[in-house]
């Protein structure tokens, strides 16, 4: 490994991580867009999320089984190729089980990518900061994305979504060639097996406890731009609160990245659990739009706090990555779940009862990982 973990390669791993989950970035946005424009039902919002997040998911296991054997670069750039053809293939599909089926392709592809961007980071002597950076990274160009997006699409339709995706992938094919210096630190054929990693009681607390944690995240995440609607705040303010909540949330990242490891585990997880239950609870007064913005805003700002610790739990058991690239699995396992329970029960009840669902999984998510929280 190398004494200096340099910040430009990181930066760019950290756009190129980003762009794997481009989708699951304008979820609230695309998916939205994607049923009325195409007329599909209502509960198409769940099942479209949930087959393009488990698609990211099951890339990330995979990507965690082929780290050791291939080469890191050449995974990015296979994984990025397929992901822009299926993306931009995405425009001129129309009927619901063609976008179920593409969308969960799109998203293995994802998957691979963001599996791979995570373990190179995974090698890095000062992997909590690396993490951080990239959560700042996702939070500005989620801010910029979903701020101009509503209005693209409404000119443009759907295809304003999936050619900004397509573009994304374009980019990060072309950085991959710039972070030679932190790739593929490890020798191939080095790993620690991932059956015997996942044996570890440590291991399976704390990805259960992520797996939780984004299963409140994903299921908020998917209906908050329904929310909004059903409760009549109008499209241009959702789409402001949307990029605003990204660009506030990029001082949850500032906040790990200047806090590290100095006050360990215990104090900023709690903190952004106790966030995201706060977050969620003012979204049951959305009708006020300030409250709507103020929700959404203390939600980012906590997922940003809690998302780099909850993977640096993950690297501290396997510093070659394969916990962290499975750990892909975990979390998009989670962002599908609650969408998916949601589309189930929900029916033709209000959209602010997936909320509870919420609830439930972060209260769940502090009981099982407080055992690993010693300090």
């Amino acid at each position: 490994m190398k004494e200096e973990d340099p910040r430009v390669p990181i930066l760019i791993n950290s756009f190129i991580a980003t762009t794997g989950m481009g989708f699951a970035m304008i979820l609230p946005i695309i998916v939205g867009a994607i049923v009325d424009d195409l007329e599909f039902s209502r509960q198409m919002v769940g099942w479209i999320a949930a087959a393009n997040i488990m698609g990211i998911g099951l890339g990330g296991m995979f990507t965690a089984m082929l780290i050791g054997r291939f080469s890191q670069l050449h995974i990015l750039r296979i994984s990025l190729v397929v992901l822009l053809l299926l993306d931009f293939a995405s425009i001129f599909v129309s009927s619901e089980a063609a976008i179920l089926l593409i969308r969960f392709l799109s998203g293995l592809a994802g998957g691979f990518v963001y599996g791979t961007a995570m373990a190179v980071f995974s090698g890095l002597n000062n992997s909590i900061k690396a993490f951080g950076l990239y959560v700042m990274t996702f939070c500005i160009m989620g801010a910029v994305i979903t701020s101009i997006l509503p209005s693209l699409i409404a000119i443009k339709g759907t295809a304003a979504g999936f050619l900004t995706l397509v573009v994304l992938s374009i980019l990060s094919l072309a950085g991959t060639w710039f972070i030679r210096s932190i790739s593929d630190q490890i020798s191939l054929k080095t790993f620690v097996s991932l059956k015997f990693l996942l044996s570890k009681r440590t291991v399976a607390l704390a990805l259960l406890g992520y797996f939780l944690m984004q299963m409140s995240g994903g299921t908020i995440y998917a209906y908050v731009e329904r929310i909004g609607k059903e409760t009549g705040v109008s499209a241009d303010f959702i789409g402001i609160t949307l990029g605003l909540s990204y660009l506030i949330s990029m001082a949850g990242g500032t906040f790990v990245f200047m806090l590290g490891d100095k006050r360990g585990l215990r104090f900023p997880i709690l903190l952004g659990l106790g966030g995201l239950f706060g977050g969620m609870a003012i979204l049951f007064w959305s009708s006020i739009p300030f409250l709507f913005l103020l929700g959404n805003c203390l939600f980012g700002i906590s997922w940003s706090i809690v998302i780099p610790y909850f993977q640096q739990i993950q690297a501290q058991q396997d510093p070659h990555g394969k916990v962290v690239s499975f750990g892909t699995l975990v979390n998009m396992g989670g962002r599908a779940f609650g969408p998916a329970i949601a589309a189930l029960i929900l029916g033709s009840g209000s959209f602010l009862n997936v909320i509870w669902i919420g609830f439930a999984a972060v209260f769940l998510c502090a009981i099982v990982i407080w055992p690993l929280l010693r300090v």
